[in-house]
């Protein structure tokens, strides 16, 4: 993003073309772990907020 801060999907893409496969399969569940994490928080604070006597939600993919 700037000099000093880098992205990491940008750090993910460098180490592979070094082929430094290992911190970027560290960075890849970095990621998919702060995806999940946001999801759920998401999914909590909708939770909270949902209409009295809708339907409850029972899974993080709708069911």
């Amino acid at each position: 993003v700037s000099i000093n801060w880098t992205l990491i999907t940008v750090r993910i893409l460098e180490n592979m073309t070094e082929l430094s496969l290992g911190p970027a399969a560290a960075f890849s569940v970095l990621v998919v772990v702060i995806v999940f994490v946001v999801i759920l928080l998401i999914s909590g604070l909708l939770r909270r907020f949902r209409a009295v006597g809708a339907v409850e939600v029972t899974s993080i993919l709708g069911g």
